[in-house]
């Protein structure tokens, strides 16, 4: 269900919604070896049903007509494997987001710039080595949280410029005993970890010049940059730095 109402001559706009969610499964399995001939007994985990609320919400206000503030909320959820007849506790993530944009110059000049937190629960990974039966280990909540934002500018009819920027921190949570073992990339021990290649600071422009007249009428040029920090290698827990 989603409800949206406009207040004060349409400067006000708030969004609500909620969903209920059921995920069921269930799983039969049937093993031949072809080396022996030998076929197994079958085996059955009988269904497992789980349900799950989730809610959002987002306001966005004109203070002036060509300036919006907006803030949003919301929740999701992926349900996790079944181990050992049980099912993992659920994926669950939570984002907030806060921030403006702008037109101005007529249109010719947008700017947007937004705040954001996000954190997420229970993703799972398979082990190494690997078990018999296959099992799964849940990664430590991972965190995000930082600043984004674009700009376009069409500075003639022929010529636009577009730019982009993040800057966020993103973490993974360490436990015992990880958080007591030295790193081998530089010896140090940490309660959190960076996320396995990605990187924490980016910028990117791209310039686009468009013939408008004459023989070359519709072609495009375009030149681009892109720049990006340091990416961290973990593994898929990141439990390894």
């Amino acid at each position: 269900a989603l409800a949206t109402t406009s207040l004060v001559n349409d400067r006000l706009i708030v969004t609500y919604g909620a969903s209920r969610n059921r995920f069921s499964q269930a799983s039969t399995s049937l093993n031949h070896n072809q080396r022996t001939g030998v076929t197994s007994a079958q085996t059955s985990v009988p269904q497992k049903i789980l349900y799950k609320d989730l809610v959002q919400y987002s306001a966005l206000f004109k203070p002036l007509p060509n300036v919006s503030v907006f803030y949003g909320y919301n929740v999701n959820f992926a349900a996790n494997q079944i181990q050992f007849g049980e099912f993992l506790p659920p994926q669950e993530g939570k984002q907030t987001e806060i921030g403006v944009k702008t037109e101005w110059l007529g249109g010719r000049l947008n700017i947007s710039a937004s705040y954001f937190d996000i954190k997420q629960l229970n993703n799972t990974v398979q082990p190494f080595p690997q078990t018999t039966p296959v099992s799964f280990i849940l990664v430590n909540g991972v965190t995000s949280k930082g600043v984004d934002g674009d700009i376009a500018f069409a500075v003639t009819r022929s010529l636009s410029v577009i730019g982009s920027f993040a800057i966020f921190d993103a973490r993974s949570a360490v436990h015992f005993p990880w958080n007591a073992t030295p790193q081998p990339g530089d010896g140090r021990t940490y309660t959190a970890m960076p996320v396995n290649n990605v990187s924490e600071r980016s910028f990117s422009l791209w310039g686009r010049y468009k013939f408008t007249e004459g023989r070359l009428k519709g072609l495009s040029i375009g030149v681009g940059l892109n720049n990006v920090a340091k990416r961290a290698i973990t593994d898929n827990a990141n439990l390894i730095f």
